[in-house]
């Protein structure tokens, strides 16, 4: 007898499509907007300098920072290299090799 929770194949097909399409308009968007990664990759540099035991409490500090904003302006008015990770680890993939 056949999962009643599961999806058909039409249904299989259909969520495939969606996903494919997601990824494709999650990474679209995130390359037209460098500031997400900047803010990221610059956060994330912060947590491994600093390794708070509250991670919440230093994002809602990092995030609400008022020079946050003047950081990522002036970081998009120069030349970024390439981070060590693409940007696909974002959107679940792993390292580039």
């Amino acid at each position: 007898m056949a999962d009643p929770g599961a999806l058909n194949p039409e249904q299989e097909s259909r969520l495939g499509a969606w996903k494919i399409q997601t990824r494709i308009d999650n990474e679209s968007y995130l390359r037209r907007h460098q500031e997400v990664r900047l803010l990221l990759s610059a956060f994330t540099r912060e947590v491994l300098l600093h390794r708070p035991e509250n991670i919440r409490e230093f994002a809602a500090d990092y995030f609400t920072d008022p020079m946050l904003a003047v950081m990522i302006r002036e970081k998009m008015s120069r030349p970024q290299p390439e981070d060590l990770y693409n940007i696909t680890l974002a959107v679940g993939e792993g390292p580039p090799e």
